[in-house]
């Protein structure tokens, strides 16, 4: 028969395994994630968003390092990290978008994707170079991820959201954005750092 003394020892080293292999775990899953440093990001607006905008005198410009490109705006990826096993993680951009009415203007800037197991948000600065909180512009839907060649791709549908499209109708003084709306689609087109 073992002893108590015994079975506290064998009880123990048990513990310290499971905790252990947590360590290790924990440590695996963080070396899984790439550090990024490149490529770009492009946003195309839907026919729908392009008439909307058209109907209400709203113009929509690139800012800063972003490019406009046959109706697209281009925005470079400057940094994040994404797990190339499941192809979650954060992307960060440069440059931005201004939508323009007349004197009133909603620059959004900042440009950040979360791709997440339940799906991915794109999230952005409002009106505010450096300071302020990020509000989630869209979520993603019909996403679609891969990743060949060392670089990561996430495409999908952008879905303006309810709190969005209230700061783009108060700023510019319109009443044509709705939550849910289709705004175009997404590419994000990432690759390591070197």
């Amino acid at each position: 028969m073992t002893s108590p003394s015994k079975l506290r020892a064998v009880a123990l080293s048990a513990v310290a395994a499971v905790a252990l292999t947590g360590t290790v775990t924990a440590d695996a899953a963080k070396q899984k994630r790439v550090k990024l440093d490149g490529n770009t990001t492009t946003v195309t607006p839907s026919a729908g968003l392009n008439q909307a905008l058209a109907d209400n005198g709203v113009t929509l410009s690139a800012l800063g390092k972003a490019t406009a490109s046959n109706g697209s705006v281009v925005l470079p990826i400057t940094g994040g990290r994404v797990n190339p096993q499941n192809l979650r993680g954060v992307v960060r951009h440069a440059g931005g978008i201004k939508l323009t009415k007349g004197d009133r203007s909603v620059k959004l800037r900042r440009f950040v994707v979360r791709s997440r197991k339940k799906g991915a948000v794109l999230f952005v600065r409002a009106n505010r170079k450096r300071r302020g909180r990020h509000v989630r512009l869209a979520r993603l839907a019909n996403v679609q991820r891969s990743h060949a060649n060392g670089v990561t791709t996430v495409t999908g549908e952008l879905r303006l959201t309810q709190r969005a499209a209230r700061l783009i109708n108060r700023r510019l003084n319109v009443n044509f954005a709705t939550a849910n709306a289709l705004l175009g689609t997404v590419t994000v087109e990432a690759k390591p750092k070197a």
